[in-house]
């Protein structure tokens, strides 16, 4: 649908290069396909780019907003962590990378108020993968969530397992009955789940993930992450209790 997309609204070029074979180029169109193979093994690296040019029939206005870009690679860097994008228009450039998912709070949370260590995650079966990372602080929550990389603001099915499995198990530890709403006070998370399973949204907008199949197995992926993070952050977990408690009776808020 996006090479579609991307076809009906413009044209696409792509130039691929493979270290010590060569090098192949390509322009597309809705209406025409033009291709280009050369062998170079004197080709020293290996990479792709690929660029997209707007149609001026299809847009009234073909200026670029190079702050949406910036703000939609630097959401993706979080889900892929060691992958370097560059940004650069004619005024002004950026690179942006991220070393791991957990620098999601390193841009949008104080480190001085982290109430909690950064608890990072990450599981996988044969159709499904789960990465993500946690931190409690005094700050109001900040929340990202992905699926297969469409970020998704509304966030939906996957996020629904994701509170839901941290709630049992939490509650599994402390052989409590604490309500997610408390356990979940200071909570901030980034999460994102890349499937091969045809991902469904709710709208166009594909802000809402109304994926019911992917309940179960992923949160039988979680629960293998939390079973182990808890255990690890044992200690954390057990004054959470008291935290929450005191959340509740309105003697302590994030």
């Amino acid at each position: 649908i996006g090479l579609k997309t991307a076809t009906a609204t413009g044209r696409i070029g792509v130039v691929s290069k493979v270290k010590n074979v060569g090098i192949a180029t390509g322009e597309y169109t809705f209406e025409s396909a033009e291709t280009n193979v050369k062998t170079n093994s004197a080709m020293k690296e290996s990479g792709t780019t690929i660029t997209w040019k707007p149609d001026e029939g299809v847009f009234e206005d073909n200026t670029i907003q190079y702050d949406k870009i910036y703000n939609l690679l630097k959401t993706l860097s979080y889900a892929t962590p060691g992958l370097t994008f560059k940004l650069s228009s004619s005024s002004e450039s950026d690179t942006i990378k991220a070393d791991g998912i957990e620098d999601f709070f390193k841009d949008y949370l104080y480190e001085d108020k982290y109430i909690s260590p950064v608890m990072t995650f990450k599981n996988s079966d044969d159709v499904m993968s789960v990465e993500g990372a946690m931190v409690w602080s005094k700050e109001r929550p900040a929340e990202l969530s992905l699926v297969n990389l469409i970020p998704t603001s509304d966030h939906g099915t996957h996020v629904t397992a994701l509170k839901a499995t941290l709630t049992r198990e939490v509650n599994k530890l402390l052989n409590t009955d604490l309500k997610g709403e408390e356990i979940r006070s200071g909570w901030s998370f980034v999460i994102s789940v890349k499937t091969l399973d045809e991902p469904v949204f709710k709208g166009q907008s594909k802000d809402t993930l109304t994926m019911t199949t992917i309940n179960a197995p992923l949160s039988a992926l979680l629960r293998e992450c939390f079973v182990d993070l808890l255990q690890i952050h044992k200690d954390f977990f057990l004054k959470l209790e008291t935290i929450s408690l005191f959340t509740a009776s309105g003697c302590f808020s994030v």
